[in-house]
């Protein structure tokens, strides 16, 4: 089919041909050839001396309502009914491609020093090097920025910007938006521009702050640009937290903490309130909280200074701390004792030049 990308469900589409018997002929109400193997692979499983119901004429439907092919004739419709995201999908691809093949090219044009490293070959810190250059979006962003300290910046290009009349064209039919930029300072249409300014010293890196976390009072390798959710792995299980000054103790789903660049993200979602970019405070919000007697919401939502930290002990049996996202996580046993901090090296970073420092946010 032209518009599959996939080649998990050709392979599948093929493997079903194989079991169409000779001299099969298909119904009339069938058009499509998979569904069509189906059936005939169904019709090999009729049992000797079968007879169709009086009320029906084909005993080839009776065959497929036995095996419960019906089901697959569903999906295979979905499938079928995705040619619009599928070519979406594409598109995506093809774009972010041309960006990093853009955005290469410029840099071969200066003549600089640099390496090219895909997201997935990432693993070890980044050092000896004067700047890094993310090209994707906010995601590509915050995965080099768990790698680096504050003493390297970083220039995120948005390689896949959302565009607002797609979205507003497949809005009835699926999610058409495209790559989240909100941290990137660039894109295909103003990277060599914003390169040029960072390179003749007329651009200067700002500085976001960051999550310092330690269990047992050892530090973890990673720190959050964003958030960290302290949670058990299943959503559904309520879990015991208490804090060390006994200030809160109460059962919830988990517990979010946030920085000012991640405010607008999961913490937003959620119903908390934005901050400005550049603020040194974080923000914390226990989920679904279930309190001893009378609930005091300033305990479980508000703001940790940059002088402050949250102090927390895991009672159930089984936790998580997830920073940034699901992909890095550390395993909490009963009674480890977890120490948040804004305290931890800042991230440089390019913001974008049109970026809104709105003070009267949190």
């Amino acid at each position: 089919m032209k518009f599959m990308s996939n080649g998990v469900i050709l392979t599948i589409v093929a493997r079903f041909v194989l079991h169409r018997p000779p001299g099969f002929k298909p119904m009339k109400s069938c058009k499509n050839g998979v569904i069509l193997t189906i059936v005939a692979r169904s019709v090999l499983h009729r049992p000797p001396g079968f007879k169709p119901m009086k009320s029906c004429q084909n005993g080839v439907i009776l065959t497929i309502v036995a095996s419960k092919v019906t089901s697959i004739c569903f999906h295979l419709d979905y499938f079928y009914g995705l040619e619009k995201v599928l070519t979406h999908m594409e598109s995506r691809h093809k774009v972010h491609m041309d960006a990093v093949n853009f955005c290469q090219d410029i840099l071969h044009r200066k003549s600089l020093d640099w390496e090219f490293l895909p997201r997935k070959s990432l693993s070890q810190p980044i050092r000896d090097v004067e700047m890094v250059i993310t090209i994707g979006g906010d995601g590509t962003l915050l995965h080099a920025s768990h790698f680096m300290d504050d003493s390297i910046p970083i220039l995120g290009v948005n390689s896949d910007p959302t565009k607002v009349e797609e979205v507003e064209k497949f809005k009835d039919e699926f999610d058409a938006r495209r790559s989240t930029g909100y941290l990137c300072a660039a894109t295909v249409k103003n990277f060599e521009q914003v390169l040029d300014e960072i390179l003749e010293g007329r651009k200067s890196p700002s500085t976001l702050t960051r999550i310092l976390v330690s269990v047992n009072g050892q530090m973890l390798p990673h720190l959050a640009l964003n958030d960290i959710l302290v949670a058990h792995p299943c959503p559904a299980i309520a879990r015991d937290d208490k804090s060390c000054s006994a200030l809160v103790n109460c059962r919830s789903s988990g517990l979010r903490v946030c920085t000012a660049a991640g405010s607008t993200a999961a913490m937003s979602s959620a119903g908390g309130l934005p901050m400005s970019i550049l603020s040194q405070d974080l923000q914390f919000m226990v989920r679904e909280p279930i309190p001893h007697g009378t609930a005091d919401s300033s305990l479980t939502h508000g703001l940790v200074k940059s002088d402050q930290s949250i102090q927390a002990i895991w009672y159930s049996k089984e936790g998580k701390i997830y920073i940034d996202g699901s992909q890095i996580f550390h395993s909490l046993q009963p009674g480890d004792a977890i120490g948040i901090s804004p305290r931890a090296p800042v991230l440089k970073i390019f913001l974008p030049q049109h970026f809104c420092l709105d003070t009267s946010r949190m």
